[in-house]
This record gives C-alpha cells, sequence and structure tokens, in this order.
C-alpha cells in the first residue's frame, strides 16, 4: 500500500509539473490589429517614460492641495470616473 502510494504520488507531481511547464513552451504568435494606447486614450490623457514602461496620466485643476489618485491592479482611470472632475473643481 505504501508503495502504491508513493508511486501515484510521483505520478500526480509529474503530471503537475507537466501542466505548470507546458504552457511556457508553447510559442505564441505576434497580436495583429495592435493600436497604440495613446490612440485608445482619452483627450485629456497624458503619457510619460518612466524607466522604459509608458505611464498614462491625466493633470486637471490648479493650485493646492494637489492629489495623486491611484487605481488598484488592472483597474484604470475609470476607477476615478465620479471624483476626477469634482476634485478638480475644488
Amino acid at each position: 500500500m505504501k508503495r502504491v502510494r508513493s508511486f501515484s504520488f510521483i505520478i500526480l507531481s509529474i503530471i503537475l509539473l507537466i501542466a505548470c511547464v507546458l504552457p511556457f513552451l508553447i510559442p505564441v504568435p505576434p497580436l495583429q490589429g495592435i493600436v497604440p494606447p495613446e490612440q485608445l486614450s482619452d483627450d485629456d490623457s497624458k503619457f510619460i517614460n518612466v524607466d522604459n514602461l509608458q505611464i498614462h496620466y491625466k493633470y486637471a485643476g490648479q493650485g493646492e492641495p494637489a492629489f495623486v489618485l491611484l487605481h488598484g491592479f488592472l483597474a484604470s482611470t475609470y476607477s476615478w470616473r465620479e471624483l476626477f472632475d469634482e476634485l478638480a473643481n475644488n
């Protein structure tokens, strides 16, 4: 019984290893029809390059105090759409 359990564990480990590694070995073709982010952005959007990473930001209002609104992972400036104009006007 102990031998069967050890053999099952080894087989399961090999299957799990293959399932984790195999997706990285399959080549992915380049995406077609990609448009630059600037083409998809709003009229008031701005972009800056920081360490070869393109950062999208918006700037509104003037004076003090200044607010920096950061959205969470996999979110966008859409997260702040209801507050953005209100904060810019105050």
